[in-house]
Parts: structure tokens; C-alpha cells; sequence
């Protein structure tokens, strides 16, 4: 299926593929996962950076029936494109969203006292309650539970702080507490999994769990391999090739002094297009060249970033021609050689912050829809 944004423009500094057919896979295994319980969708933030119209649209093939944004703004473009889908919003309510809750058959997710009051006197859709057992985020705390006792949700749910730490004593006392909270609405549907909890535990799937970066690729538990099928390729173009003598130094701050003539690669992407800077663990970064690993050298700027080529490729004697990295040549930043975590990791972060900075400088190609 083609997307608006489904072209490489040969003047682009970077483009971006995102393999649609391993979302699919994706949701497919976190379903089997899942046993009995529905596999919803987190697809908030434009499906964590990855087009949320793409997305929508294969998850849906693939029998999702369930989603869950942030903001009622997202809800509003997910449903023109899933007009039967179940939409929960997470945010809650404020007093100007309500008529775009109505009229775009919204379900609010309730966090507060506050939410309830505003809700109830006007409308009886679809909504769920969410208890805070533990995160300390959103959610009614369990001392309120009284105040809400009387109502009937679709839906009551809570948030892991810790699922990617499976050992992490917290999350035993979360399910503890949601166990507690369960009994009060017998008849709602609940849910507490997200992606970490579904690849983790078998113990608190309930009715409806609620992947979200493992859709996507990324690692959800802390030390363990993911099983997930890897989504997106990510490659800047190189804009010029420069031979560097010994002793001069690259970039912002003169940070990279080399320390033997080089070749480098100068690549046309840099931190307006989500390809962090990080300063001061940059050197634990690469791309890679026809499967070959290049360091990263010195700051990454707006719009440009480095990487050593002088020792590509591994045979023949440098500088011989052959097949070498040229202008207008693609180094791969994310992908194969370069996995998201490894990314995410270099760059002193996790995969969710690399795939919601993904810029929109990038020409998109959608494959395998």
C-alpha cells in the first residue's frame, strides 16, 4: 500500500524503512503470548514515531480491535482511518475535550476524581478507570477506590513501573494491589500487561494487554534477547568524503583529534532529525557500510554527523578505489548491523526516545503492506 510519504527524494539526508509485514508479526506473537486475552495496540505518538495510518492499517489486518493514545487529538485522525475500532484515550479529560470524546465515539480513560465528575453528568459510553498501584503517575489511588465503587467501567486497568525488571519486587506488589481492585468491579474487563509483562510473566494477562514498543521492534525486558522482529532501516547519505591528516581534529568543540590520516564519511543527518547528539558518549557509536561497522567521530550537529571509513573495506590497501563509500553512497545508522538497541544504548537512552525522535526530514518507504 502506498502512504503519502511513501517516496525517497534523492536530495534527502536520510530515509527511513519501515517494514510493515514485521509489525504484523509482531502483533501475531504477542497475541500467542497473550493466551486468551485481546491484544490491544499502544499507538500513541504517530505509533511511536512510525506512521500512525501504516500502522493502524496492518494491525488492523491483523484483527486488532482495541487502541490506546495519549491524546484525544490522536484518537480524532485514528478514527477516520478505524471507524469500528475501540479507541481509549489515556490523558483523561479536561472540560474543552469533552464534545470531542462524544462525537468522535472516544472512551476516556479516567484518572481522577475530577475526570469522573466530568464525565458522568453528560454521557454513559465506553471509558475505563485507571488505579495507580504503585507507578505513581496517573491513575486514582487505591484510597479512592470507595469513590468509584458504584460505577461500571468497560475497563479498569494499571501500569507496571518495573515490567522490564522482571525481578523487581515492585511488580509483585502491583499485581497484588490490581488483584485488590479487580474485585471491586467483577463485571469490567482488566488489564494490566504491557509489552515487558507479556514476554515476561504468564500470571497477569486478564482480559485485554496492551503491547507497545515490542510492536515496534524495540527491546521491552532488560537483559533478555528480544524475540521481536526488527521493524525499521534507518540510512543517512553521504554528502562528501574527506581525507583528514593526522593531528587535525573534526566538528563542534575540535572533540575527535585523529591520530593517523583518515577518510571520513560526512553523512547528512544529525540532531533536528532525532540522530541524537550525546557528547559525551559518542565515540560508542556507528553506522555501517555494506555490513561493516564505521565509528562515529566527534559531535553530531543539526544536520550532519562522521564516520570513519579509513579502514573499509577490511581487505585491500587503502586508499584503492573499488567499491569505496562515495558522495551520494547511504550509510546504514539503524538497522541490520546497527539494531535499535544498540542505538539506543550508545546513545545513553532507550528505544522509545530513538523511535518517537525519528524526524520528518527522513523520506519514508513503507514495505510489506
Amino acid at each position: 500500500m502506498e502512504y503519502p510519504l511513501n517516496s525517497i527524494s534523492p536530495g534527502s539526508g536520510g530515509r527511513l524503512e519501515i517494514d510493515l509485514a514485521a509489525i504484523g508479526a509482531n502483533y501475531s506473537l504477542l497475541s500467542k503470548k497473550s493466551a486468551n486475552a485481546e491484544t490491544a495496540a499502544a499507538i500513541k505518538a504517530n505509533a511511536y514515531g512510525l506512521g500512525l495510518e501504516p500502522v493502524a492499517n496492518i494491525l488492523a489486518k491483523k484483527g486488532c480491535k482495541t487502541y490506546f493514545v495519549a491524546l484525544p487529538q490522536e484518537g480524532v485522525l485514528l478514527r477516520k482511518l478505524l471507524p469500528d475500532a475501540t479507541i481509549y484515550v489515556l490523558a483523561g479529560l479536561g472540560p474543552k475535550s469533552l464534545d470531542t470524546y462524544i462525537s468522535h465515539s472516544l472512551s476516556p480513560v479516567l484518572n481522577t476524581l475530577e475526570d469522573v465528575a466530568l464525565w458522568f453528568p453528560i454521557n454513559n459510553a465506553s471509558y475505563a478507570i485507571h488505579f495507580d498501584t504503585g507507578m505513581n503517575r496517573l491513575g486514582l489511588s487505591l484510597d479512592q477506590l470507595g469513590e468509584v465503587a458504584n460505577l461500571s467501567p468497560q475497563l479498569i486497568m494499571s501500569h507496571f513501573a518495573c515490567a522490564d525488571e522482571p525481578d523487581h519486587p515492585l511488580n509483585q506488589k502491583q499485581l497484588e494491589r490490581f488483584l485488590e481492585v479487580r474485585k471491586s468491579f467483577p463485571q469490567a474487563r482488566a488489564s494490566l500487561a504491557n509489552s515487558a509483562a507479556i514476554l515476561s510473566r504468564d500470571d497477569c494477562q486478564f482480559d485485554l494487554v496492551r503491547p507497545g514498543i515490542a510492536l515496534y521492534g524495540g527491546a521491552a525486558v532488560s537483559g533478555v534477547a528480544s524475540p521481536m522482529q526488527q521493524v525499521l532501516r534507518l540510512e543517512g547519505r553521504i554528502v562528501q568524503i574527506r581525507n583528514i591528516k593526522q593531528g587535525e581534529a573534526i566538528g563542534y568543540g575540535a572533540t575527535y583529534v585523529f591520530d593517523r590520516d583518515s577518510r571520513v564519511a560526512i553523512v547528512g543527518v544529525g540532531y533536528a532529525d532525532g540522530y541524537h547528539r550525546a557528547s559525551e558518549i559518542e565515540t560508542k557509536r556507528f553506522g555501517a557500510f555494506a555490513g561493516q561497522k564505521l565509528p562515529l567521530l566527534g559531535r553530531i550537529s543539526m544536520d550532519l554527523s562522521a564516520f570513519d571509513i579509513t579502514d573499509w573495506p577490511k581487505q585491500g590497501d587503502w586508499p584503492k578505489q573499488g567499491d569505496w563509500p562515495k558522495q551520494g553512497d547511504w550509510i546504514e545508522l539503524i538497522g541490520e548491523n546497527c539494531t535499535l538497541g544498540e542505538a539506543a544504548t550508545a546513545t545513553g537512552t532507550i528505544d522509545y526516545e530513538i523511535l518517537t525522535s525519528l524526524g520528518h526530514r527522513f523520506s519514508r518507504t513503507y514495505i510489506n503492506g
